[in-house]
């Protein structure tokens, strides 16, 4: 696919849907877009195709009336002391007790080289289950093209999430697992949670973090649903970055996916 025909398609599914968020502003939930103002920050660590790496992720969520909302997210990660650095900005409509659609742009770049993302993406909420998509274009060092996302997480109980992830980066394709777990019982930290992903394919990887929620007390799976979505930069960047790297040689930078992240 060439890079002016995936240009257009992404401009098609974005303005797709801009529609369906304009057809869609009266939720069947009494609940807002985004239940109040609220922020995180995490680190993760671990190993992306045999190179150690760290990132760190800071994001705020803000609502925008009762039927949308906004979220502006920032990375750095390094690796042997190569620094990459990042952001994304997200708008979103969602009703807590149906879903989210909404539209993401981000930006990341690292030793002169940089790579864009932008696009649409949505989650559907039935139970404990949250299925997680998103599609659009890419250029850059990640080569340009389209790029889709996939997952599906299933909360086993409100405080824990796991669940199955998968991406094609312009024809490179990865799997992951991902888990995320809030521990109830620590109420004098009740943002605190700890999450980790395992993935292969075309690229490999592992990592653990720690991530501290901002805001409202609630149970991981309200927080995913009412407040933050995922901060896409801090795992688009590691994740793409990690395989690309000056020279035709392996970065080292690394990440992962997975919802509410």
């Amino acid at each position: 696919m060439s890079a002016q025909t995936a240009a257009h398609h992404s401009r098609i599914l974005l303005l797709a849907v801009l529609g369906m968020m304009l057809g869609a502003i009266h939720p069947a939930s009494a609940d807002p877009a985004v239940a109040d103002l609220n922020a995180k920050v995490d680190i993760r660590g671990g190993d992306a195709n045999d190179h150690g790496f760290g990132t760190a992720g800071v994001g705020a969520t803000l609502p925008l009336g009762p039927y949308f909302g906004t979220q502006i997210d920032a990375a750095l990660s390094d690796s042997g002391g190569r620094i990459a650095k990042g952001g994304d900005a997200q708008f979103f409509w969602r009703d807590p007790s149906r879903g989210m659609i909404g539209a993401n742009v981000e930006r990341a770049w690292r030793d002169g080289q940089y790579f864009d993302r932008f696009g649409p993406e949505a989650e559907y909420y039935y139970g404990q289950w949250t299925a997680l998509g998103q599609v659009g274009y890419q250029n850059g060092i990640i080569g340009r093209g389209v790029y889709a996302k996939l997952g599906a997480d299933w909360y086993i109980n409100d405080n824990l999430m796991v669940g199955p992830g998968f991406e094609d980066s312009a024809g490179r394709y990865t799997g992951s697992g991902n888990v995320e777990w809030q521990p109830g019982s620590m109420k004098e930290v009740p943002g605190l949670s700890l999450f980790a992903t395992a993935g292969a394919g075309d690229h490999a990887l592992l990592f653990v973090g720690v991530r501290y929620y901002f805001g409202a007390d609630g149970t991981l799976k309200w927080r995913h649903r009412n407040e933050d979505p995922s901060n896409n930069i801090a795992i688009d960047m590691p994740n793409n970055l990690s395989q690309h790297a000056p020279n035709g040689s392996t970065g080292g930078d690394g990440g992962g996916g997975g919802g509410g992240g």
